[in-house]
């Protein structure tokens, strides 16, 4: 008796997995209230029906036109009561036959493994297993196949449909066609059916899964293209109110002499009515002095002008020239898409809080950096590519910063986003393209070459550092008549692939020109430094680029020779790493030549005088003048840092060197003592507290 009610409660499971997945897949047509009436009413006409055969002796009989008394009605009514087509119908079938076949397959395999357990105990397992493999089933449907089956049956075209919608009736009928051939007793036969099954089952979703990736790859494609195209359009009207206000300038003078002319001849209402005239299209081509850049410029004044009319306090500051190597239209985006991101936030915050801070600035000829602070009232949440979580819409909302970010892979740049205390953060920065030169003898001395349209001054400075050190290396005399101590050798190590890369630039110094041995260890620890730098720098660049950022990794090294006499070589050794943000970091070196030994900070002031607490309080007077005075961010009392966050004191292994004025400067890495946008905090002492 139990086996038979085992043989009853597999089948009514294995209808009700194929029952949820129908209902799953399928998008309704009508409401609730029609739908759940009339599947009820199917499903109890198809349990009637088995029920009035069971009890006419005839029970495997019923398991057997299951297909006929309870799969295919239902899946007429399915068909009827859902929204889609005969295509999106077959490949809700399929994939629910295909998931019902598994599951008996995987009963039919336990049970082969079971002949020598009591019937009664194998019906119990087998109730067990199979109620487990249906709500494992329907949990499959609802959790990973639901929302790509509805994706790629809506987002692809009709032919892809078509051809995705025959594919899976025709694996689910060659299937059922290969187990019905291999139905036998042989544990072998059951065993490969099962494998088969499941198979053809993994293989259809994740099928539906990579097809639905596409389908809303092509979507997303097709939203930011329309997206790029309107932003385009858009600043070529905004350059045409440039143009305008230029032509409204030079055309002012002329103005000027109507007027003129007017007045002189006492015609006051002519006068009004011309400069009426004139104020119209004046406040069309007027804006307001944001940065150089005229098209930048005219974008900002028109942004902030919604802003104000939003009550939203905008503050500014923007150092971007009039020329830049970046294609306008490209920087335009960022900054549209930004800002306007910026506003909508802003849109839902009470107005007293309502704020748009704006920071750009082009620095070292080659990198522009953006940053955008708002208020923002409701949480943000950031996917895998760091990215805000919003679902796109039709008028493409929601797919500005992918645009923004597909700008600026353009450039090899990077944006970051972030969401913290009511404020949203965003940042980019794009660079000069590289491109790596070809000459061998060039590459010892340049890995890497910006190109750029540089001005004659860049090139010939440029010129002017290359000869001079090829003079300072190769001429004996020249390096004797500079310095009688070091001679310098420039030194590369760079390597990469793709877009990322590793840049260090250091130097070798030699104590050749001199017979005292203190020079030779001088050298020796100099070059010592310089190699412990290489290595961390090269042990940081592998560390991100081994956790597979998106985008790339670069780590930029270089350093600079402040002092280099008989008596003192101070040096230093610094270093950025781009990695879905950028952090700099340095190290220094001085060293006393007359006796050939590394100085450290203590090293330079009398063993009972109290350097620490001097030094820390000349910083954190400073630190405090620029937080009051520059609007710097650094991490001191009074603010909203916590105790443990504020700066107390300096190390005795501080970083420190002395400029070429003799002066005593202490250096601090990016983060440790101030916000990122600080970068690495330098402060140099007053004389009164020490000079070389």
């Amino acid at each position: 008796m139990i086996t038979e009610i085992s043989r009853y409660v597999s089948e009514a499971a294995f209808f009700g997995l194929y029952v949820f997945f129908c209902l799953t897949l399928l998008k309704p047509r009508f409401s609730r209230k029609v739908c759940v009436p009339v599947y009820i009413a199917v499903v109890l006409c198809s349990c009637a029906a088995a029920a009035i055969l069971t009890l006419n002796g005839k029970g495997m009989a019923a398991l057997t036109l299951m297909p006929l008394i309870a799969y295919l009605p239902f899946s007429i009514c399915a068909f009827v009561l859902s929204e889609g087509g005969i295509s999106e119908g077959l490949a809700a079938f399929s994939l629910a036959s295909l998931a019902s076949l598994a599951a008996s397959r995987i009963r039919m395999a336990f049970l082969m493994s079971t002949l020598f357990i009591p019937a009664n105990i194998s019906a119990i397992i087998e109730i067990a297993l199979v109620l487990l493999l249906a709500l494992l089933g329907a949990d499959v449907a609802l959790r990973y196949i639901r929302a790509p089956f509805r994706t790629c049956m809506s987002g692809i075209n009709l032919s892809e449909r078509r051809h995705l919608a025959l594919l899976l009736p025709v694996s689910a009928f060659f299937l059922m066609i290969f187990i019905n051939f291999n139905s036998s007793d042989s544990d072998i036969a059951v065993l490969i059916t099962v494998i088969t099954a499941l198979a053809f089952f993994i293989i259809a979703s994740r099928l539906l899964i990579y097809s639905a990736k596409i389908a809303e790859a092509d979507a997303r494609e097709k939203l930011l293209a329309e997206s790029l195209e309107q932003q385009k359009k858009s600043f070529d009207s905004l350059l045409q109110s440039v143009d305008a206000g230029r032509f409204y300038r030079h055309d002012m003078r002329h103005h000027l002499n109507v007027l003129s002319g007017m007045a002189r001849r006492d015609n006051s209402s002519e006068i009004v009515d011309y400069i009426e005239s004139l104020n119209g299209t004046a406040q069309a081509a007027s804006s307001e002095l944001i940065c150089k850049n005229p098209a930048i410029n005219a974008l900002l004044a028109d942004y902030i002008t919604r802003a104000e009319k939003l009550s939203c306090h905008v503050k500014t500051s923007v150092n971007v020239p009039e020329e830049l190597p970046f294609e306008l239209p490209d920087i335009c985006v960022i900054f549209a898409n930004a800002f306007e991101n910026a506003l909508i936030a802003c849109e839902k915050c009470p107005e007293n809080e309502r704020y748009i801070d704006i920071l750009a600035e082009y620095s070292d000829d080659s990198k522009l950096k953006i940053s955008v602070k708002n208020s923002c009232a409701e949480a943000v949440e950031l996917d895998s590519e760091g990215l805000p979580v919003i679902k796109p819409r039709d008028d493409g909302h929601g797919l500005g910063l992918r645009s923004v970010k597909k700008t600026v892979e353009k450039y090899d740049g990077f944006i970051c986003c972030k969401y913290e205390n009511s404020e949203f953060h965003f940042c980019a920065e794009i660079f000069r393209a590289l491109l790596s030169d070809n000459n061998e003898s060039s590459k010892k001395d340049e890995a890497y070459v910006r190109v750029q349209k540089s001005s004659k001054a860049a090139s010939a400075a440029l010129a002017f550092v290359v000869c001079a050190l090829g003079i300072v290396n190769f001429s004996p005399d020249t390096a004797t008549a500079l310095s009688d101590v070091f001679s310098i050798r420039l030194k590369t190590l760079s390597y990469g692939w793709g877009s990322t890369r590793l840049n260090v630039k250091y130097p070798e110094f030699t104590g050749e020109s001199s017979p005292d041995s203190n020079i030779a260890n001088a050298a020796e620890i100099a070059n010592s430094a310089a190699r412990d730098f290489v290595a961390e720098a090269q042990a940081i660049f592998h560390e991100y680029a081994l956790q597979k950022y998106e985008g790339y990794v670069a780590l930029d090294a270089g350093y600079r020779v402040y002092i280099d006499d008989n008596a003192l070589l101070s040096a230093r050794f610094f270093g950025t790493l781009n990695a879905g943000g950028s952090a700099d970091f340095s190290r220094c070196v001085v060293i006393n030549k007359t006796t050939g030994e590394q100085l450290s900070l203590g090293d330079l002031f009398p063993d009972d005088y109290d350097y620490i607490a001097e030094i820390s309080a000349e910083v954190l007077r400073q630190m405090e003048f620029r937080v009051e005075y520059q609007d710097a961010s650094y991490f001191i009392p009074g603010g909203i840092w916590s105790d443990d966050e504020c700066f107390k004191e300096i190390s005795p292994e501080q970083e420190f060197y002395i400029d070429a004025n003799g002066q005593l400067v202490i250096v601090f890495d990016e983060y440790t003592v101030a916000a990122g946008s600080e970068g690495s905090p330098e402060f140099i002492m007053p004389a009164e507290l020490f000079t070389w």
